[in-house]
């Protein structure tokens, strides 16, 4: 037992003031975001992921320890971007673009002073869509950061 404790001590014990302090950095750094944190839809996870990518490519850039960092600072900028982009509805606009849908209202559950919503899809070109979308996008990315958008959107799966 003795020497399990000597071995964390000489391991990680004398680097615990340390993982203290950038604990405490960490807490104080992400604050803003967890506080706004919900959970109902996907928008806050898009936040959390945006504000690591940035933080991760500034950190990265500012201590250039390898090389490529521009590449690698540049694919999550670009993610952040697209991350955006997601969160703006970009690609959902589009895609309206490409179907005609009728909308209503109809009473819920027999009971006059609620409604729910009804949604009929009448016509659609969705493969003229996922070509014309597949064809830009895959022009401006490699597949890797197009990957990012195709699981990401409902749309696509």
């Amino acid at each position: 037992m003795v020497r399990r404790i000597k071995g964390w001590w000489r391991w990680e014990g004398k680097h615990l003031h340390r993982d203290i302090k950038q604990g405490f950095k960490n807490l104080w750094y992400w604050l803003p975001v967890i506080w706004k944190d919900r959970d109902w839809d996907s928008h806050y996870i898009f936040e959390i992921l945006k504000y690591k990518l940035k933080a991760q490519a500034n950190y990265i850039e500012r201590n250039n320890r390898y090389i490529g960092v521009e590449h690698d600072v540049r694919n999550m900028r670009i993610c952040i971007s697209l991350i955006q982009r997601i969160q703006d509805e970009y690609y959902i606009e589009e895609q309206l673009n490409y179907s005609e849908k009728r909308i209503w209202f109809q009473p819920y559950r027999n009971k006059s002073d609620l409604f729910e919503l009804k949604e009929e899809t009448v016509s659609e070109d969705y493969d003229t869509f996922f070509l014309i979308v597949t064809a830009q996008e895959s022009k401006r990315m490699n597949l890797a950061r197009f990957y990012i958008v195709l699981t990401t959107q409902k749309f696509f799966l």
